[in-house]
């Protein structure tokens, strides 16, 4: 996905910045298909997806989640980031104890939700 694209879907609300759905539904344990059910509909609810910090290959990049229909992820890297943001979300890897040489997904701190959050009203206005 483009950047610009990004902020778009960020101004109309299709894409969330504030809660990745990891963490609202672990720790969980799928006993049954109500459970299973149960998982799909929270799912679901973040169907326009959402965004984290993805380190791979020394780098921290910006990634949208999205979740298909069967609850499914699926990572799709952010193109043509602004350096600004780059620094941000390096900055916030290492606030989270992280690192670029060992690969993982993190939150985005406040600091790159009120980037990205200014940045789509300013351009989308």
């Amino acid at each position: 996905m483009k950047y610009q694209d990004l902020l778009f879907a960020i101004k109309e609300g299709k894409v969330s910045i504030t809660f990745p759905p990891q963490y609202g539904m672990y720790p969980a344990e799928i006993r049954n298909e109500k459970d299973f059910k149960l998982l799909q509909e929270k799912l679901r609810s973040f169907a326009g997806g959402y965004l984290v910090i993805d380190v791979w290959n020394l780098r921290a990049s910006l990634s949208l989640r999205l979740i298909d229909e069967g609850g499914a992820e699926i990572a799709e890297p952010v193109e043509g980031l602004p350096e600004e943001l780059e620094d941000l979300l390096e900055e916030a890897v290492y606030d989270a104890g992280g690192a670029l040489n060992f690969s993982g997904v993190y939150r985005l701190n406040e600091k790159c939700k009120r980037f990205l959050i200014k940045e789509a009203e300013k351009k989308t206005a």
